[in-house]
């Protein structure tokens, strides 16, 4: 059921984008844990759900940084087979739950996000890509080594209903349901006048809603051009029993999108949001030693890292 990554005749193109893209996703999701783990008064349910998606996204990240290890055996790719099974559906169910959570937020901002919603996020997308890799343990599908693919996988050669059922459809079905859930929140924010009055009482409102509106719109543009390839390669392969279906091309640009996901999350979701980019921003100036040089410069910078202003509760 695994393929292989014994790889003795990688192109260097594909090495480098695997390597670079996975140093990126990896940076992108410790910056993310990082500060949500020193930013306590900015821990929100919605950041608390993007922790649990960077921790898979770094996970996603190096299992491309360990994309060539010569001498593995069966059982090695066994695990990374696994292991790269598990975060990329993982990947897929957390990102598909965030966009419902996003969106049934906006709707109803005035209501509080039931806690029951939120354990359920944890069974589906811990539980179906745990449930579906055991399954591939137990069936006792040997690895094979000297595929032309970069890394242990799912085995082309495998059975069709595996492949399409187990991965392929819930792959398409989350990617499905994220761009879908981001066009409607971003719908329901230029439309609707609640969640602009909800918004009023705590914040400036021009500042939150531009934000807000930039990054709904871009989260599904980003997730689609990221993910549509692995989406499809997978598809292609389980369908005409291919490894490579348009050539080298198209083998790293799957790559740079699946290992590069923690550096797009970051970027959106700390770059991109004043409030945390701004704390972020102060805490480097704060820790680097030569600046600020006034020592009562330093002390305010300090204090404004300790102030605990308010925030939403949701997003």
């Amino acid at each position: 059921f695994f393929s292989g990554s014994f790889f003795t005749h990688m192109d260097d193109t594909t090495l480098l984008v695997s390597y670079f893209s996975g140093f990126l996703g990896a940076a992108g999701a410790l910056v993310f844990i990082v500060s949500y783990i020193i930013f306590n008064d900015l821990r929100t349910t919605s950041r608390r759900l993007l922790l649990y998606l960077s921790f898979v996204d770094l996970g996603q990240a190096i299992r491309f940084l360990t994309v060539k290890i010569d001498g593995w055996n069966t059982y090695a790719c066994t695990f990374q087979s696994v292991f790269g099974i598990w975060v990329a559906t993982t990947s897929f169910f957390w990102t598909a739950c965030i966009s419902v959570y996003v969106y049934m937020v906006v709707k109803n901002p005035n209501r509080h996000f039931p806690e029951w919603a939120i354990r359920l996020f944890h069974i589906i997308s811990w539980g179906y890509p745990t449930a579906f890799a055991l399954a591939l343990i137990i069936g006792d599908e040997a690895a094979t080594l000297g595929s032309d693919v970069p890394w242990c996988f799912l085995n082309p050669n495998s059975d069709l209903r595996w492949r399409i059922i187990g991965y392929a459809i819930p792959l398409f079905v989350c990617w499905f349901t994220t761009a879908i859930m981001y066009v409607l929140a971003s719908w329901h924010i230029d439309q609707g006048t609640h969640f602009i009055s909800h918004y009023d009482r705590h914040s400036p409102q021009e500042v939150e809603l531009r934000e807000l509106q930039t990054k709904f719109k871009l989260i599904p543009c980003i997730f689609i051009l990221l993910r549509i390839f692995d989406a499809a390669y997978h598809m292609y392969t389980s369908v005409y029993q291919s490894t490579d279906p348009l050539g080298g091309w198209y083998l790293n640009v799957m790559i740079f999108g699946d290992a590069s996901q923690g550096f797009f999350n970051c970027l959106i979701f700390v770059a991109m949001t004043s409030k945390v980019r701004q704390r972020v921003i102060n805490t480097c100036s704060a820790l680097w030693p030569f600046y600020p040089t006034s020592s009562e410069e330093r002390e305010g910078l300090i204090h404004i890292i300790q102030k605990n202003p308010y925030y939403s509760e949701n997003l």
